[in-house]
């Protein structure tokens, strides 16, 4: 698998009708942009690993052109955006597999009402497919096993407030021993499976935003 492509999926989380979400604690990468007021989405980057479904399957943003642009061409499933959107993604340089140009990977799910329903079949279609794309580039660097860490402040864990208002925050991550544990408005974020996130490496990146162009 370390040949193939990566493959970024955009990932519906808006309050409590996205949740739980389907195949994210497989995904190497998860990327958690702010979309709208306090409304968030999820960047899901499969590459060693395949999940079978993932979902929901939301709109792209302009805000995603910087988070995949570091894989090289990516395959990108997303369920569309709006004309002025759509044209900058696919210009962008990626191998569209969206619901608009591969509808035949994805379905609809039964007990989620739409647009919260909409789910990429598995990872292993798309791989499987024969699109292209290139090999990413390794995307951090990391301390050596063993390396002692240098400078920094030791914590248990964050609070992070996208925006003021309803949505998607505030979220928050708790060290477990193993991970940090997210929660989201108050409440243990798990999958699909009952499963709790909590990535081995977390990253909080303060980015400013700006209306496109």
């Amino acid at each position: 698998v370390a040949a193939r492509a990566a493959l970024a999926v955009k990932i519906d989380n808006v309050e409590p009708a996205s949740r739980p979400q389907i195949g994210i604690n497989q995904a190497d990468v998860v990327y958690e942009e702010r979309v709208e007021g306090a409304v968030t989405r999820f960047l899901a980057v499969f590459h060693s690993n395949d999940a079978m479904p993932v979902g929901p399957v939301r709109s792209a943003r302009t805000s995603d052109i910087g988070l995949f642009k570091p894989l090289g061409t990516p395959l990108f499933a997303w369920s569309g955006a709006n004309g002025f959107f759509a044209a900058r993604i696919r210009d962008a340089g990626i191998v569209d597999v969206g619901y608009d140009a591969a509808s035949g990977f994805y379905h609809r799910a039964g007990g989620r009402r739409a647009p919260h329903n909409l789910m990429l079949n598995s990872t292993i279609d798309v791989f499987n497919a024969g699109y292209g794309g290139t090999i990413p580039p390794q995307l951090f660097t990391y301390r050596a096993p063993g390396e002692p860490a240098s400078g920094g402040t030791p914590t248990s864990g964050v609070n992070i407030v996208f925006a003021i208002g309803a949505g998607s925050a505030p979220v928050d991550y708790l060290w477990n021993a193993s991970g940090w544990g997210r929660s989201q408005s108050g409440t243990p974020h798990v999958d699909a499976d009952g499963v709790q996130i909590a990535p081995e490496n977390l990253i909080v990146s303060f980015t400013p935003y700006a209306d496109s162009d």
